[in-house]
């Protein structure tokens, strides 16, 4: 678990310098790891020797344990990351998420509660289950079983992990200064490019979230080529409410530009029920004239779309 008074601690003995310090003055870093015991193995070429092919060109493995219960929690860090990626910024480093100092404490909690359930109900499940999933094993691989393959449940045990941690970001121990300045130099210049590479990847990956969001409005509210009306669900719109309304809490890179806009769609969109758009032409066609025209205004600002994954702030 993070402890957010050591977190805070640690400020009086970091310096943050240069631009730009407002990412580093308004979040922290996450850095969070997940442990699973390998379920595969690659076989020996003499197991698939009988192949008339270049052993060269071929890698087969075999699949240890067909475990539901090792899915389960594989399928569950999977939905922690998807949360993550959700309600956390990007960071130069995948294996770190920035988080607005507003979200630190739900972020946490999420991360708390589902440590619990992966250790005391996920984790025991498989475990309970090892001894028979090993039988099943060596009965379904036949020649290919090996028995030093499956170690025992306290070995397995230890295989598993999940780990994070709240750190300050972009910020330089004091103490390297009096160590050797050059150092110390070196380690601000360093903090410094994260810095503005987290700072420039955080815009364009909130401007292209936004973005989509507004065209997924603008979409549902155009006809088809026939004129017929599209399907209009509640969330078109509820998505992009919940996005400008947290917009200035996730801000913390200070895109002005992005700022404005987002302004804009929530004047717009703020109180709107979506039932509205349904059943007033006159009130659709003056939210879709608008979205069309933030939407033009968005496509300028994404200069080029993000390679890292995002998914949809809800805020």
């Amino acid at each position: 678990m993070a402890t957010l008074a050591v977190v805070r601690d640690m400020k009086k003995n970091v310096e943050v310098t240069g631009e730009p310090v407002a990412i580093a003055n308004r979040t922290l870093c996450l850095v969070y790891s997940f442990g699973l015991p390998g379920n595969s193995k690659k076989l020996k070429e003499s197991q698939f020797s009988a192949l008339d092919a270049d052993k060269k060109m071929i890698h087969a493995n075999k699949v240890l344990l067909d475990s539901k219960e090792l899915k389960a929690i594989a399928n569950a860090d999977g939905e922690l990351r998807t949360f993550l990626d959700t309600y956390c910024l990007p960071h130069p480093n995948r294996a770190v998420k920035i988080v607005p100092y507003e979200k630190v404490v739900e972020i946490a909690d999420v991360c708390d509660r589902y440590q619990e359930r992966r250790e005391n109900e996920l984790i025991p499940a498989f475990i309970d289950a090892y001894p028979r999933l090993c039988e099943q094993a060596e009965k379904r691989l036949g020649k290919v079983y090996n028995p030093a393959d499956y170690p025992d449940k306290k070995y397995m045990l230890s295989k598993f992990r999940f780990r994070y941690q709240f750190l300050n970001f972009g910020t330089v121990p004091a103490e390297l200064r009096e160590l050797k300045r050059e150092l110390y130099r070196n380690e601000q210049k360093k903090a410094r490019e994260v810095m503005a590479e987290a700072a420039e990847g955080i815009i364009q990956v909130r401007r292209a979230m936004f973005l989509k969001l507004v065209e997924h409005l603008k979409d549902k509210l155009t006809p088809d080529a026939d004129g017929k009306e599209k399907i209009f669900r509640d969330t078109a719109v509820t998505k992009l409410q919940e996005f400008v309304d947290s917009f200035d809490v996730y801000n913390v890179a200070n895109d002005e530009e992005g700022a404005a806009l987002a302004a804009k769609i929530r004047e717009l969109v703020s109180g709107i029920n979506p039932d509205q758009l349904r059943t007033s032409e006159g009130f659709k066609e003056k939210v879709l004239k608008a979205v069309g025209k933030v939407s033009g205004e968005l496509g300028n600002l994404v200069v080029e779309k993000p390679s890292r994954k995002f998914r949809l702030v809800k805020g």
